[in-house]
């Protein structure tokens, strides 16, 4: 059995780390405000000089994330970057790896939100089946259903902007585009997953830091299969925020029985993000 330390906060295992990824939902905010202590928390691994960069699987750049941050009053030198799943989805878009990258694509997303995806890439949505190269997926939304089946129909590739299965809106559960993507794969659909759990998005936020000791590098997140899993697979240490999206799982099991079950080990479990 692999032994998990509980922690009150980071006090007791930052001196362990030089360089913090830390996710935003579920660990910053709720989708409407900062967590108390988040701020006084980032003040204080900046104090020690340790270096702090977001990786959040949302599907909007990471320059409308900092915005964000700014309404909700978290200040820019409490952190050093922030990359979110968007960017890697207009990088990897960009790259021609899977496909054009002008290639035009079916969307699926509120393009009524703040930082809408679609009209970052160089391609442009259409509702041409016959002419688009792959679906982006970027939020659930009404009428969802029709256009994947018409997908499948074509055999385009999915593009999910956000592996997340849901995450948590204040008391709220929200589905998210992994839940999409899924489905897509269930009906015979090829999907190619952007974000965490991917060592694409690690291997970027390694890059920004310009690291490369795996041993002095912290991730923290509340998501078990993707948080957790994306640093389990790529060798650093972790710790799980257990107040967040697993908390309903845990009122039913114990959360060692959780993770044994899972194959999933964060090195530390703590209630909230906080010094």
């Amino acid at each position: 059995m692999i032994t998990i330390k509980h922690c009150k906060g980071l006090q007791e295992v930052y001196a362990n780390y030089d360089y913090f990824i830390i996710d935003i939902w579920g660990v910053v905010y709720d989708g409407y405000e900062a967590f108390p202590g988040v701020i006084d928390c980032l003040r204080n691994l900046k104090a020690h000089n340790k270096a702090v960069g977001f990786l959040s699987n949302s599907p909007r750049l990471g320059a409308v994330q900092k915005e964000i941050f700014t309404r909700l009053g978290i200040p820019k030198d409490c952190y050093d970057f922030i990359y979110c799943s968007g960017d890697a989805v207009v990088e990897v878009v960009e790259s021609g790896e899977h496909f054009a990258p002008n290639a035009d694509f079916i969307y699926i997303g509120d393009e009524a939100k703040n930082g809408p995806l679609d009209q970052e890439l160089p391609g442009n949505a259409t509702d041409n089946y016959a002419a688009a190269q792959y679906v982006l997926c970027a939020g659930v939304v009404d009428g969802y259903q029709e256009k994947m089946a018409m997908a499948l129909t074509y055999n385009l590739p999915m593009v999910c902007s956000n592996p997340d299965m849901k995450v948590m809106k204040k008391d709220e559960v929200i589905v998210c585009p992994g839940s999409i993507a899924k489905e897509y794969e269930e009906k015979g659909g090829h999907v190619i997953y952007i974000g965490k759990p991917k060592k694409y998005v690690y291997d970027k936020m390694f890059e920004k830091h310009g690291t490369k000791d795996r041993n002095k590098v912290l991730a923290i997140g509340d998501g078990l299969f993707t948080d957790i899993k994306g640093a389990n697979d790529y060798g650093i240490d972790s710790v799980l925020i257990n107040s967040g999206l697993h908390h309903s799982d845990l009122s039913t099991k114990s959360i060692e029985d959780m993770l044994q079950q899972n194959r999933i080990y964060p090195t530390y479990i703590t209630g909230a993000f906080k010094w």
